[in-house]
């Protein structure tokens, strides 16, 4: 926790110092997603080497500007594509009450042959009791690469969302000319803003900080520009007066919150529903955030576990609206089964599928936004797969088996054991706290440390059933809030 602190208060520093625009709001390397940089997982284990700067900026600013001239040409397809393709007469955003900021699984809406929104599923039967209006501004995600499959996706997606009542309000409508220049310039620029960013070097974490400040150049996303131009945009519609948006606080967040907050006394509330691990550096709301103005101005938790102490930023308790499950859930677990769910990190489940080779049986869940077919070479006979709700599978299972994933809390909430993998020489990705370990869940590390924790916790859960229901029900309690009415309207203010 200390040497944690110690990452928060050394970019936090820099961040002080730094001038406030949008290309520092935006950089990738302050804001520590360690999915995205590698300086949180350096900083933290003391992993440091000395590079040359001028090959460093040279190469991964060549490599920016190739990817993004690529995605600009890609963005300007996917407006085309939307004025060609988007049939729904433009509505009046002012007599709607709430602005939801999602994203959108394209390839879902198109299989499903309708659109459901899974991240705020509890909250629309409310609103329709209470005829209250709600529009979407949805963020298109798992859009082909491929120009013709691209063309044939689109089509697709909004021959449903033409017919769909909801009302929407996609990024392309609102864009302008001067929009693309705009978006362009700030490409451009990005890379020699990143300069003014570098510090004096007095150590060797000043020194890698450096390095990962021009290595990370390249790794910038494409869409906390363009999110910046849409928030300016949403910013200029004065009938709109708060946004509920789905968080995890990473660039895209950051730019448009800013971009309102400049702009507009929009209310921007993060709907941080969901579970979390420590290490995901980039969700925790910062006071620092909050001065630079890419903070929102509330942030929603999913249980009282995840409320931060901060002196600038208000943290309130929300609701979790995707876990009603949960609290319905009222099997005894008296199952045997093991199952190992798959990380949203494909490198992650296949290591994962090794250590648990040696077996006897295992059933695997894949991760629902991957293919199971990529896993079939590094799997053994000893796995069988499926696709049913893990809350169908609870009543038979003992123990489940996995890594950086919200549905460990959710197990142990239910009462059944955890074993959660962890990589040495990595950041270990685990949502549970100190509460339950060794008797209810356990780190393993490697194959043998496998078998030998699921060993330790189903001996301890056959003798202590008791004390396995008091540890299920502490997380029940302060990881989630359950999804009632009362609930629902406190957090979302409709009262």
């Amino acid at each position: 926790m200390k040497e944690t602190q110690k990452l928060y208060d050394y970019i936090s520093c820099i961040r002080q110092q730094n001038k406030v625009d949008i290309h520092s709001i935006i950089n990738t390397t302050l804001v520590i997603n360690p999915y995205i940089t590698n300086f949180p997982k350096d900083f933290l284990l003391d992993n440091f080497k000395k590079e040359n700067k001028l090959k460093l900026f040279i190469f991964h600013s060549v490599k920016f500007y190739f990817f993004n001239v690529i995605r600009f040409i890609f963005f300007i397809q996917i407006f085309f594509y939307h004025k060609l393709l988007y049939k729904k007469p433009k509505h009046d955003i002012s007599k709607h009450d709430l602005i939801l900021d999602i994203y959108v699984l394209v390839d879902g809406v198109i299989k499903e042959n309708k659109f459901n929104d899974n991240y705020f599923p509890a909250l629309y039967p409310i609103l329709k009791k209470n005829k209250i209006k709600h529009m979407f501004i949805p963020r298109l995600y798992g859009l082909s690469s491929n120009p013709f499959k691209l063309h044939q996706q689109l089509k697709s997606f909004f021959q449903v969302i033409n017919k769909d009542t909801n009302n929407f309000l996609f990024e392309a409508e609102l864009l302008s000319a001067k929009d693309f220049f705009q978006l362009a310039w700030l490409i451009l620029y990005y890379p020699f803003k990143t300069l003014s960013q570098l510090v004096k070097e007095k150590n060797q974490q000043d020194a890698s900080f450096n390095s990962h400040l021009l290595r990370d150049i390249s790794k910038q996303q494409f869409d906390a520009f363009s999110r910046y131009i849409f928030g300016k945009n949403i910013a200029k519609i004065s009938d709109i007066s708060k946004i509920y948006s789905w968080s995890e606080f990473q660039v895209i967040e950051r730019a448009f919150n800013y971009a309102i907050r400049k702009n507009s006394d929009i209310k921007v509330y993060a709907c941080q529903f969901l579970v979390s691990h420590p290490v995901y550096f980039n969700m925790h709301v910062q006071d620092v955030d909050e001065f630079n103005g890419s903070a929102p101005h509330k942030v929603l938790v999913n249980g009282s576990y995840y409320l931060l102490e901060r002196e600038r930023v208000d943290y309130q308790l929300g609701v979790s609206l995707r876990y009603q499950e949960i609290f319905e859930y009222q099997s005894q677990n008296l199952g045997s089964n093991v199952i190992l769910l798959g990380s949203y990190f494909i490198n992650e489940t296949m290591n994962m599928l090794k250590l648990v080779s040696n077996l006897d049986a295992v059933i695997f869940k894949g991760h629902p936004a991957i293919d199971v077919d990529i896993f079939l070479d590094v799997m053994g006979k000893n796995i069988k797969v499926t696709n049913e709700n893990i809350y169908n599978l609870f009543p038979e299972t003992a123990l489940i088996i996995g890594s950086a994933t919200g549905s460990l809390a959710e197990a142990i909430a239910c009462g059944v054991s955890v074993v959660v993998v962890a990589q040495e020489n990595e950041l270990i990705t685990n949502p549970l706290v100190d509460m339950g370990k060794g008797k209810m869940w356990d780190i393993a590390f490697n194959a043998i440390e496998v078998e030998q924790k699921i060993k330790k916790l189903l001996e301890f859960r056959n003798k202590n059933m008791d004390e396995i229901k008091v540890i299920a029900t502490w997380y029940k309690d302060n990881f989630f809030i359950e999804p009632t009415e009362e609930n629902i309207v406190r957090a979302f203010e409709l009262n």
